[in-house]
Parts: structure tokens; C-alpha cells; sequence
């Protein structure tokens, strides 16, 4: 009897799994149809992919919104620029305002994405499609500056790079998990600088405190805040010096809106991160870890 019972239950888990279709091996995550197309997803794959990207930035808007990561193009930067994209465009919505869709542009060629194998696998292991996603040789921030219609709200970064100092009047917002490089008498700009393990944890923060539904309804989303945070703070292990109250807070209400098990979770993005098997060049390994360099911190960058 107990054998027929766990011959039924694999029959039925086989057939979910090829109505799935196969997920990659070793992955923690198995997508539901539920959230096969959530509104998160049609968000990157529609109202802020490269495409609608590009008409909003070349067309007569009076404000276009843009979130933009840091030039280190990581996985937080990443996930950072694209979850606070979608928070701030539910937030209009549910003001009732007609804003352009606020778009998330990775800061880093898109040559550069296919380098962060911790990326690969988090994307791939949430179903989410990276090709839509607007990267920074994707689109031309310079049309609507011109026109004074951008609008820059910065994630995982505080101070603009050398060779983005020309969008220091259009910066409106900064959340971000670094030391404050800002001037300290720039109060035009709303900023949200606080110590953490990951700026996804800030911007997780937001949603649970502001948008609660949009977590219930965006498994995918929450996958992908959670996964970050997990290999930011080394799967919130306080030895590890990289974790905050505030995280290990915001990862465990994070927890309870979709079932992963962080023992499987981190490791494998850590090995996706750290793996030498991924067989980088020296000149891709390069590409992957380049920082700016600056020659003050009294320097506007």
C-alpha cells in the first residue's frame, strides 16, 4: 500500500514536471503556472523593455523616470534597478498618476550580463528573460537630458562615475547601501542611504512596508530580492561581517511569501559566482570585477 502511494505521487509529480517542462539541473526554484506570467514579468518583458525604453527616452514626455544602477553592473545593481523600476511605477498607478513607465537600465554593456553567472542562474531559475532588459549601450540618456526631462533615481551607487557627471542635475533619488559620497547640501535630492548587507534588502523594504500585495502576486520578484540578499550577506551569517538586523528582518518576511530553503539557495548562487569551472578569460574576469577609480572624495563622480 505505502509503495502504490509513492508510485502515484512520482506519476503525478512526472506529469507536472513535463507539463512544466524541464527546468535546468540543480535548480532550487520549480515555476509554477501560476506565475509563469506575472505582472512583474510582462513589466520587463513589455512596458520597460529596450524597445518601449527607447520611445519613452526619444519621445515628447515632459519627465522620464529612469533607475539606474551602478557601472559595476552586479547582481544587486541588477535586481536592485529593476525591482525599484516596477515599486515605483505600482506607486504612481496606485496614486493615480500617467506617468511614463519608469525605466531600469543596467549601467554596464550588455556584453557585460552574460559575465555574472550568479545572474544567469538566478534569472534562469526564476524564469525570468534578461534579453528585454534595458542595458546602458541599450538606450541614450543624453536626448531627454538635453530636453531636461530626465529624471535619475540611483541604486547601489550614490555618486555618479566620471563619465556620468554630466546627469548630476537630473539625480531626484538615491537608495543605496554604501557610504554617503553625496554633498551634504544637496537636499534637493530625496535620498534613502542605510547600511545593509544588500540594497535589494532597502528596496524589499519598501514593498513590505508599502506594497505587500505586490509581493503576494510577484512570487518571481520575490525570488529574486531573496536570492540576492542571501548571497550579498552570505546567507545572513553574522561571522561573515556582511548582514544587518535589517536584513536577516526583511529576508525572513521575504520567506514568507514563497518556500526556498536558503541551504540550497546560496551555495549554488555562490558557485555560480565563484565557480573557476565558468571558464572566464583574464580579459572577460576584467570586464566582470572593472571599478572607477576616483582621485578625491571631495570629487563630484
Amino acid at each position: 500500500p505505502i509503495s502504490i502511494i509513492i508510485n502515484m505521487m512520482i506519476i503525478r509529480w512526472l506529469g507536472e514536471y513535463v507539463e512544466r517542462g524541464r527546468p535546468e539541473m540543480g535548480s532550487w526554484i520549480v515555476v509554477s503556472k501560476e506565475d509563469a506570467r506575472t505582472d512583474f514579468k510582462k513589466f520587463l518583458d513589455d512596458r520597460a523593455s529596450v524597445e518601449s525604453a527607447r520611445q519613452t527616452l526619444e519621445g515628447p514626455g515632459e519627465r522620464v523616470q529612469v533607475v539606474l544602477g551602478s557601472q559595476t553592473g552586479d547582481l544587486d545593481s541588477v535586481v536592485s534597478a529593476l525591482a525599484l523600476a516596477y515599486f515605483d511605477e505600482q506607486k504612481s498607478k496606485a496614486h493615480g498618476k500617467t506617468n511614463p513607465t519608469p525605466i531600469p537600465v543596467i549601467n554596464a554593456p550588455r556584453s557585460n550580463l552574460e559575465l555574472l553567472r550568479d545572474a544567469t542562474q538566478l534569472f534562469a531559475d526564476c524564469d525570468v528573460d534578461t534579453i528585454s532588459i534595458p542595458c546602458i549601450d541599450d538606450v541614450d540618456l543624453s536626448t531627454p537630458h538635453a530636453k531636461g526631462t530626465l529624471r535619475l533615481t540611483l541604486v547601489t551607487h550614490n555618486a555618479l562615475n566620471p563619465n556620468q557627471t554630466d546627469y548630476l542635475p537630473d539625480v531626484v533619488g538615491i537608495i543605496d547601501n554604501h557610504a554617503d559620497e553625496t554633498r551634504a547640501d544637496d537636499r534637493s535630492v530625496k535620498k534613502s542611504i542605510e547600511e545593509a548587507g544588500s540594497c535589494a534588502t532597502l528596496v524589499a523594504a519598501r514593498f513590505l512596508q508599502q506594497m505587500p500585495h505586490a509581493l503576494e502576486s510577484n512570487p518571481d520578484l520575490v525570488r529574486l530580492l531573496l536570492g540576492v540578499i542571501l548571497l550579498e550577506t552570505v546567507n545572513l551569517d553574522p561571522e561573515a561581517g556582511r548582514t544587518t538586523e535589517k536584513d536577516s528582518d526583511v529576508a525572513a518576511r521575504l520567506g514568507e511569501y514563497v518556500d526556498i530553503d536558503p541551504t540550497i539557495v546560496f551555495p549554488q548562487l555562490q558557485s555560480a559566482r565563484f565557480n573557476p569551472s565558468t571558464t572566464l578569460s583574464a580579459y572577460d574576469l576584467l570586464r566582470r570585477d572593472y571599478r572607477d577609480a576616483v582621485e578625491s572624495p571631495d570629487d563630484v563622480h
